[in-house]
């Protein structure tokens, strides 16, 4: 990952989940208070400075696809965990003083890249015949590790590792560390050769996934269609834009802990 200074603004897309009243009515609040900076919200994402994206980590991962990695994405908590989201109610209107004044940062996150498909998350690979496990062998830059049988495997970026893969019990991985986590799905002990602990490789480094029955590629919680019987995942530089309001690297730490606690203590 890297970290830029962030650029003054003059257009904003603001990016919501459509359907839902609350998040119109906040995309009307936040609309408001871009023209009262002298901001311009524009209907075309392509011709933005900034992607404002409302809602949760979904409405944020679908705006961050539409970006193509070429626009800064910021998102606005309305949804349940939102540990993606750098804006709520509390620091919204400082936060949008800051980013038109160019008074921001942005991360240069890492992404799995594997057929010819990019996330931000995750990539998970799952038996097209929902429900049912299938056996997969696994290599490193070429070398057989593992042979097993599972429902599926997660390849996680570090920013991922606070979502799908932590549920998989996966490491979580400061954002500074350009790895990828491979954590299994339901997987049968008896079935392996090695023990079934997530494991971690280098940014670049290729994995070779097969299996006996096709698979579903599903990047960021998306399916698009594409099945196969065997994929190479690697994570790879070209990757995706977060804005954010700090580089401080501990930031991170506190605004995701943060948010988990508040949640818990409802």
């Amino acid at each position: 990952m890297r970290i830029e200074r962030g650029k003054p603004v003059n257009k904003v897309f603001i990016a919501v989940r459509p359907g839902l009243t609350s998040l119109n009515e906040i995309k009307e609040s936040v609309t408001r208070m871009l023209l009262e900076l002298g901001i311009r919200v524009v209907d075309d994402l392509s011709k933005a400075d900034v992607i404002m994206a409302i809602g949760g980590d979904g409405t944020l991962l679908k705006a961050v696809h539409e970006s193509r990695g070429k626009i800064p994405v910021i998102g606005v908590k309305n949804g349940t965990y939102g540990t993606l989201m750098e804006l709520n109610h509390d620091n919204l209107a400082e936060g949008l003083k800051r980013i038109v004044k160019g008074d921001y940062f942005v991360m240069l996150v890492p992404s799995v890249e594997t057929m010819g498909e990019r996330a931000l998350n995750e990539v998970l690979l799952a038996n097209q015949e929902k429900g049912k496990s299938m056996k997969l062998e696994l290599y490193i830059e070429g070398e057989r590790m593992n042979s097993f049988i599972a429902d599926g495997i997660v390849a996680a970026t570090p920013i991922g590792s606070w979502a799908y893969s932590l549920s998989l019990n996966g490491p979580i991985l400061d954002p500074r560390v350009n790895a990828m986590i491979l954590a299994y799905i339901a997987p049968w002990p008896p079935s392996s050769e090695i023990p079934l602990n997530p494991i971690v490789v280098p940014e670049g480094v290729e994995v070779t996934i097969s299996s006996d029955s096709d698979m579903m590629v599903i990047p960021d919680g998306v399916y698009r269609g594409l099945t196969v019987r065997e994929a190479v995942i690697r994570l790879t530089g070209e990757g995706f834009m977060l804005a954010t309001l700090s580089s401080d690297a501990r930031y991170f730490y506190r605004r995701v802990m943060g948010r988990i606690r508040r949640e818990r203590r409802g």
